[in-house]
């Protein structure tokens, strides 16, 4: 149980619900990630934990890039976001699909804005 509430708490904290946490993308880029996960509450909750964790992931290697750019402050925020999203997924996916919905636009935010900063930059799939 502990684990539950506390990883929500962490979505929470993510989300903005319990701190004001300024989003430097633009409403069109926020609006363009709600659509793109318009049918996020339809997903089982397997497929929303994926979601969640591919999130996670590319929020991490975006931090990567950030870092590469000298955007010190963006890389923090992403890797933590993304080290707490990865750490609530389950939980979220499962108990709270309107805080995931939310945790997931604001994660997607964050990886526009620093797209939007370096357009030249993407993230291209690596096979290992």
């Amino acid at each position: 149980m502990a684990t539950t509430s506390r990883g929500r708490e962490r979505a929470r904290v993510i989300s903005g619900r319990d701190h004001d946490i300024k989003d430097e993308a633009d409403k069109e880029g926020v609006s363009q990630g709600m659509k793109a996960i318009s049918d996020f509450s339809r997903l089982p909750p397997l497929e929303r934990r994926a979601v969640l964790e591919g999130l996670a992931v590319t929020l991490a290697d975006t931090a990567e890039l950030a870092a590469s750019e000298g955007e010190d402050a963006l890389e923090m925020v992403m890797r933590s976001v993304g080290a707490a999203l990865r750490e609530a997924a389950g939980d979220l996916a499962d108990t709270d699909v309107a805080l995931a919905e939310d945790v997931a636009v604001r994660a997607m935010s964050l990886i526009m804005t620093f797209h939007a900063r370096h357009p030249h930059l993407s993230l291209e799939p690596t096979l290992h």
